[in-house]
């Protein structure tokens, strides 16, 4: 008899512990097996209650038995099959905590779960009441607290609490709908997988599982109640490829999770290839959490320093947030370096780095004349808030300082270094009051000249400021346009300054108490008032500016018993106020020629902004004359000239400043389109000329006339160029003398000096079209922005930048009566090339045309070897002339195996 019914199988998972109780073979002490025709009776009562969902075909025969469930999913929409996500219905249905027991054995006794098991499939469900298993076809799912299972086959018995999973034959006989399990973060995609949701133990066929920048491949698979796994045939790797370009082959193994990888004999393997890289037993780390670990050097050739093994050390985490590296350098001759590194961070609170070093020189042989030794060092530190951590106080350091010839010295310094003749550093702490115009800065700075040798410090600088406000803004009431002396801003500001200049050889611990007693200090306020009036078509800007410097002490001279000057520092407060006073005048013309109305070029327009200003400076000069030079001439000094902001103006000026801006652009029309459109194109972005003339002068009152100009030529190049002309005559000295060279040789002016730079950048069109920085991560974004230069795009095909630079000085000859030219000539470029799919060259030179040589070139060549990666380094002439060759797996965690090949090329290697 066949009967045709419907089914919920969520209300068959609830009735779980009557299922249970019905079927159990060893019941109490004289109950018998009961029939299995009572399941039909039971089953037809239930579904009369409940709605119907899902239909499926149960044989019957005669006596009551039921033989089989057959799924019927051809016959059924997948449209039209169910979905149990009626949270009401399962609450209601699912009874974990029944208390209608059947005898007095617990729930968890007899095998219940802690939680809700929720399944649903695609195609069909089949329910076998007999041994109490549900068969799941077509993207089935089955969930269990943070557990998921899918596949597109699933059979879960609920007498045991185990379930089977794995793919199903196409129509051409390949398996699809593989199992992906995921048990919280992981997720594994074997080919079979069976797993008990209550003792947690599995056994998988053929799986690849993820953790951090690890894969491990496994044949076979064992999962044990503590979460421990076995396997047998594996590959450990960093490569996620499913037939990894590189392994380390374990033929028997035992994973713990988030804490290391423990195996028998290991070998290391390139796809099917061995190495000679072999251990007895392998040890790997499987920490998400950093972990301690030695640091494997690399070696080379240093020249006269002899062979080394750099970056030898330790590496140290500390805490969560932040980690250390302890490296040494030493080389065969005697010279080493010892350094640490330290990272931290902290998201959404700070990051930053600190790597400080300290090494020893050893050159030549110690019984020679010519043998050397010193000792260097240099600290960097770089720290940076999050701005979103504490609105309106900022803290941020970037700190590079050390001694003089610390990189011209140091074999692994980089090239930028070397080159770079000045350090600063700046540790920098600021604040902002909300909803006031108030901020404070404090900052620490340093600098130093490694060719000089002078280093300056401030410590501190501190400065506070008052933003632009209106004080008469609300003096009237009325709504309406406000008044010219309403609209007078005024700012504030307040500097102090504790400088010092010494020598890089007079820094040193011993001479800290001499050198506290040579700062020099001040204080410095000034405030501006500004404001701007319109007149018609003419904007009107007054302006006035008070600064007054405080000193704590002063300069004083006098002559001693033998009439030689005596220089004396004083100590006490003294000011030294300075004003300036100007007004400004300019407006703007328009003038626009229509050359042709369907040719390419349509119109040319011209823009001109002249400006016209007085600025006023008293005489407020605080110099003094005596007879206090050598025996007893007269002298003028200056008893603020050892001030850090200088001395007050000491003569009055009054200048008429003239300038005239010129913008030309032009219109064009517009080959992209279709209905003669037209597009505008910047011909001159900005023509300067200007210049300016002192009333209160007695002679030489115009001052030398300036020319400028700036304008991009398309999109790919920028020119600038700026010019000084002298409007006066000179003598046969070549001194400029009080007449105008238009008098003498009808000339408005005499070029002294002239630049011009050129900047070209090109580059290819990106394969992909334009970047997409939404697909990378904060973190990786974070680290391209610091580190643009290590970032490599193989989507560009090439890309070159060019900066050309032309500089001229005319210097009169006095034995010619004529202009000598001196003129510095030279061109950078830099750039890169992706030759192959996933090789890239970089460049980085230049040519002096002076010198008629090419400037410190390096060269460099990157692979991309998916997991690995290739780079060198070469310099082929210069002091430095060497090559660095390394081959390493990209991911950190094995950052450590990594070969490398370094080595100077210089006369004495030749012969090597």
């Amino acid at each position: 008899m066949l009967i045709e019914c419907t089914v919920n199988l969520s209300f068959i998972v609830a009735l779980q512990p009557i299922l249970q109780t019905i079927t159990k073979n060893k019941s109490r002490v004289g109950r018998k097996k009961p029939d299995s025709a009572l399941f039909f009776p039971v089953i037809l009562l239930i579904m009369a209650a409940f709605p119907m969902s899902l239909i499926a075909q149960t044989e019957i025969d005669p006596l009551g038995t039921s033989t089989s469930i057959l799924p019927i999913s051809d016959s059924i929409p997948p449209s039209t099959l169910p979905e149990f996500r009626d949270s009401l219905l399962i609450d209601s249905l699912f009874l974990v905590n029944d208390t209608l027991q059947v005898d007095s054995v617990s729930a968890q006794e007899k095998g219940f779960l802690d939680a809700i098991i929720f399944y649903d499939c695609r195609d069909s469900a089949v329910y076998d009441a007999m041994n109490q298993t549900v068969l799941l076809y077509g993207a089935a799912i089955v969930k269990y607290n943070d557990i998921q299972l899918e596949a597109d086959y699933i059979e879960y018995k609920f007498a045991d609490n185990t379930v089977f999973a794995s793919g199903l034959p196409d129509t051409s006989g390949t398996i699809v709908g593989k199992p992906i399990f995921k048990d919280g973060n992981q997720e594994i995609k074997p080919l079979s997988l069976s797993y008990n949701f209550k003792t947690k133990k599995g056994f998988i066929e053929e799986v690849i599982t993820q953790d951090g920048d690890f894969y491990l491949h496994a044949k076979e698979t064992k999962r044990q109640a503590n979460e421990t796994i076995h396997l047998r045939n594996g590959k450990f790797t960093t490569c996620d490829k499913e037939n990894p370009h590189y392994h380390f082959h374990l033929s028997k193994a035992i994973v713990i999770p988030d804490d290391k990888i423990v195996s028998g004999p290991v070998i290391m393997k390139v796809r099917k290839i061995p190495t000679p890289l072999a251990l007895p037993f392998g040890f790997f780390p499987n920490k998400r959490q950093s972990s301690h670990g030695v640091i494997i050097p690399a070696y080379g050739n240093g020249d006269d320093l002899g062979y080394f093994f750099r970056d030898a050390g330790y590496y140290i985490p500390i805490g969560k947030y932040a980690d250390t590296k302890i490296l040494g350098d030493i080389y065969t001759r005697g010279s080493w370096t010892l350094r640490n590194i330290t990272s931290y961070k902290r998201r959404y609170k700070y990051n930053g780095g600190f790597n400080v070093s300290y090494t020893t020189f050893k050159r030549g042989l110690s019984e020679l004349p010519s043998y050397t030794e010193s000792r260097e060092f240099f600290v960097r530190w770089q720290h940076s808030k999050d701005n979103k951590a504490r609105p309106g106080i900022s803290f941020s350091a970037d700190v590079n300082a050390g001694s003089r010839n610390n990189f011209t010295n140091n074999l692994n310094s980089s090239q930028q270094d070397y080159l770079t003749n000045t350090f600063q550093s700046n540790i920098r702490w600021s604040k902002a009051w909300q909803g006031k115009p108030y901020n404070l800065s404090v900052n620490m700075r340093h600098a130093q000249n490694s060719q000089t040798g002078n280093v300056d410090f401030t410590l501190p600088a501190l400065a506070f400021t008052v933003s632009r406000f209106y004080p008469l803004g609300n003096i009237r009431q009325s709504v309406g346009k406000k008044r010219w002396y309403e609209q007078i801003g005024v700012n504030y500001a307040a500097n102090f300054d504790n400088r010092l200049t010494v020598q890089n050889s007079q820094v040193n611990i011993g001479n800290l108490d001499r050198l506290s007693t040579q700062f020099r200090n001040g204080i410095k306020h000034t405030v501006n008032a500004t404001t701007s009036i319109k007149a018609g078509y003419v904007s009107i800007n007054p302006s006035v500016s008070l600064t007054d410097r405080w000193y704590f002490d002063y300069l004083r001279l006098s002559l001693d018993e033998d009439l030689q000057t005596v220089r004396d520092t004083v100590n006490g407060f003294k000011n030294a106020p300075d004003l300036n006073m100007s007004v400004s005048a300019n407006t703007k013309i328009y003038g626009t020629v229509v050359t042709s109305k369907t040719g390419a070029l349509r119109a040319i327009r011209h823009v001109l902004t002249p400006s016209v200003g007085f600025s006023y400076r008293p005489d407020m000069g605080t110099d003094i004359t005596g007879d206090y030079g050598t025996g007893g001439e007269a002298l003028t000094y200056n008893p603020y000239q050892i001030g850090i902001y200088g001395v007050p103006n000491s003569f009055e000026s009054g200048s008429i400043n003239f300038g005239l801006i010129n913008n030309f652009e032009a219109k064009v029309r517009d080959r992209k389109s279709t209905t003669g459109g037209t597009k505008k194109m910047v011909l001159i972005d900005n023509l300067r000329l200007n210049t300016s003339y002192d009333l209160f002068r007695d002679s030489l009152n115009l001052s030398n006339i300036g020319l400028s100009a700036f304008t991009n030529l398309g999109q790919k190049l920028s020119l600038n160029y700026s010019s000084s002309y002298n409007p006066y005559d000179r003598d046969s000295l070549g001194r400029t003398i009080n007449q105008f060279l238009w008098d003498n040789e009808r000339r408005l002016g005499r070029l002294t000096n002239a630049t011009l730079a050129l900047n070209m950048n090109l580059r290819s069109k990106n394969r992909t079209g334009s970047q997409n920085r939404d697909n990378v991560s904060d973190d990786d974004l974070e680290q391209i922005d610091k580190n643009p230069g290590a970032f490599v795009d193989f989507t560009l095909p090439w890309n070159l930048n060019l900066a050309y630079a032309l500089r001229l000085n005319k210097v009169f000859d006095i034995e010619s009566q004529q202009d000598t030219n001196v003129v510095t000539q030279s061109i950078l470029f830099n750039g890169d090339v992706t030759l192959f799919k996933y090789w890239k060259i970089g460049f980085n030179s230049g040519y002096d045309f002076v010198a008629k040589e090419l400037t410190p070139t390096t060269l460099n060549l990157y692979w991309d070897l998916h997991c690995w990666e290739f780079t060198a380094t070469y310099i082929p002439f210069g002091i430095r002339q060497s090559y660095a060759l390394q081959l390493n797996i990209k991911a950190s965690a094995l950052q450590d195996l990594k070969l490398q090949r370094r080595r100077n090329l210089g006369q004495s290697n030749l012969l090597y």
